[in-house]
């Protein structure tokens, strides 16, 4: 079926869609208002709630480094977790007024701070969607910038 907001989609990147493949969160799905504006996302005039869980770290490269939070994000049927780097705001990928046009999905990375999302590239066409994810089978600690996989959290369901 087509995705859900909510939903953890696997899509074809869509700057290159036939040399990427891509894992996120979708946000808004055809017709959604999508508002991104002070690391909070409003879909339709409704903010989507947020519960400050506390402070969490990550090294994301030699410059870039922690002040991040996680945060529980309260979307209508799929809560989750997701980190935000406080006190950093870039007017690019935090200010985001948007209609979903029909045929497209607005998809953003749950490490919000840290990903290469809709934010950037705009909606993902619904040719490109491949799937819905479902179990994470291996993952890559980009975060400590180590370029091999990382099996704790393989077989862990989404």
């Amino acid at each position: 079926g087509d995705p859900q907001r909510g939903d953890i989609v696997v899509f074809r990147y869509p700057p290159d869609p036939y040399k990427l493949i891509y894992v996120k969160r979708c946000v808004g799905v055809p017709g959604d208002h999508v508002v991104y504006k002070d690391k909070r996302l409003t879909i339709n005039g409704e903010e989507v709630k947020q519960i400050y869980l506390g402070p969490d770290t990550a090294n994301f490269s030699d410059t870039i480094d922690g002040w991040l939070s996680r945060r529980k994000e309260l979307f209508p049927g799929a809560t989750h977790d997701i980190l935000v780097r406080d006190g950093d705001y870039d007017y690019e990928k935090d200010f985001v007024d948007f209609v979903v046009p029909e045929g497209n999905y607005f998809m953003m990375g749950d490490n919000r701070d840290n990903s290469l999302d809709s934010r950037f590239w705009g909606p993902v066409d619904e040719r490109y969607i491949v799937g819905k994810a479902t179990m994470i089978l291996l993952s890559w600690d980009w975060g400590v910038r180590s370029y091999f996989p990382n099996f704790e959290r393989s077989g862990s369901w989404l």
